[in-house]
């Protein structure tokens, strides 16, 4: 809230509206808008730079049964404050980033916590240490010191962290030894750190950097259950091994559908064509930005192979290489017949990468294998 306010972008926001479809017509986008109320209006751009996530449509287990649960149930996404978690007995389905986020704040609430866990993750400690008013006071004194930070952040992700993703490498024979060797550090019990050691390679699944993950299962009421869930009945859930377990609430920590992107607007360029019917097949575009047949429409933050996101960096440092530079005099951009950028050389990376060589996972179609310099020479230069 104060970024936005002291750049000034806020009084540019329309809260509580909602773009339901846009339309290019006589060069310019005309773009349907739903506010609170449910009123319709209609506005014109010259421009469009899509800024929609791939984090926004709730994934839930495709299991039978979601609908007979008669205790309460919400999915992390759409958290449910009114549901008091204390003294039940509660259910999480699902045991990545969601859920090691959600545990160890509820932990201490309920009567008893099981979390269901289909796959383990590799696990890193998040080293998530708070800073001292002292060091705060030095880093106002000499800005330098909070960009060397950054800097040495970016260099460990770019030099250390992404090859670690490249299939018997030796960084990651050492991203896994690092990995095992934290989760040794913290779990004592035999039997529950057998549960947590994964069998495929580090970064097949999302490395997750955990805070106190591992002590909210070490918790005598808390239990993790390495079964997949088969069924959610009345009462509570039957896992994979058929043992049924009662709940009050059932908690679920399955994602996103990341591609699930134009769901709720449609976006149909001068020829009549949807965005959606252009990327039936594959969602591609070029340079990570422009996509063919849609002049003057320009995206970031898609979850998508054609996009400018790696697999060990932050988003904003991908967004700033797209939006780092500013519109030109030029009015009119179209890049008919210009389609993905690179597609066989980063193609040929994938194949090289922890994320294929799984067979299992989904990374392969949402993530960029290359690192941050690669995408930044992508995208550098572009017409913006």
């Amino acid at each position: 809230e104060d970024v936005s306010e002291k750049s000034g972008i806020i009084r540019l926001c329309q809260f509580h509206t909602e773009i339901t479809g846009a339309t290019y017509q006589n060069y310019e986008w005309v773009v349907s808008l739903t506010d609170a109320s449910g009123h319709n209006k209609e506005e014109k751009f010259d421009y469009i730079i899509s800024g929609l996530g791939g984090l926004h449509s709730p994934a839930y287990p495709n299991v039978p049964g979601l609908e007979d649960f008669k205790g309460a149930s919400f999915h992390t996404a759409k958290w449910d404050h009114n549901v008091d978690l204390t003294g039940k007995n509660v259910a999480i389905i699902g045991n990545a980033a969601s859920a090691v986020q959600a545990v160890p704040e509820i932990d201490d609430k309920v009567a008893s916590l099981t979390i269901f866990q289909r796959t383990p993750n590799w696990m890193m400690d998040k080293d998530n240490k708070e800073y001292s008013g002292r060091a705060l006071k030095l880093m106002r004194l000499l800005p330098i010191i909070p960009l060397l930070k950054r800097l040495r952040i970016f260099l460990w992700a770019e030099f250390v962290l992404h090859p670690a993703f490249r299939e018997n490498s030796f960084m990651q024979k050492l991203a896994r030894m690092r990995a095992e060797a934290f989760l040794r550090q913290e779990v004592k019990d035999p039997e529950l750190l057998s549960k947590l050691i994964p069998d495929y390679s580090v970064g097949c699944k999302r490395v997750l950097f955990i805070d106190s993950y591992l002590q909210s299962l070490q918790k005598d009421h808390v239990q993790l259950v390495d079964r997949a869930v088969k069924a959610v009945t009345k009462n509570g859930i039957t896992d994979a091994d058929d043992k049924s377990r009662n709940f009050d609430v059932i908690i679920y920590a399955t994602g996103f559908n990341p591609f699930n992107i134009l769901s709720s607007m449609e976006v149909k360029g001068p020829g009549g064509t949807t965005l959606s019917e252009s990327w039936q097949e594959n969602i591609r575009s070029h340079k990570t930005v422009a996509v063919s047949g849609f002049p003057n429409f320009f995206k970031f933050g898609f979850l998508a192979l054609d996009d400018a996101k790696t697999v060990h960096g932050n988003i904003m440092t991908h967004n700033q290489f797209i939006l780092g530079q500013e519109i030109r005099e030029a009015n009119f951009f179209d890049f008919s017949g210009l389609q993905f950028y690179g597609l066989g050389t980063i193609n040929g990376k994938i194949f090289d990468s922890s994320w294929h060589s799984c067979g299992n996972c989904r990374v392969s179609d949402a993530i960029c294998p290359t690192g941050h310099l690669v995408v930044w020479e992508i995208t550098r230069g572009y017409p913006l």
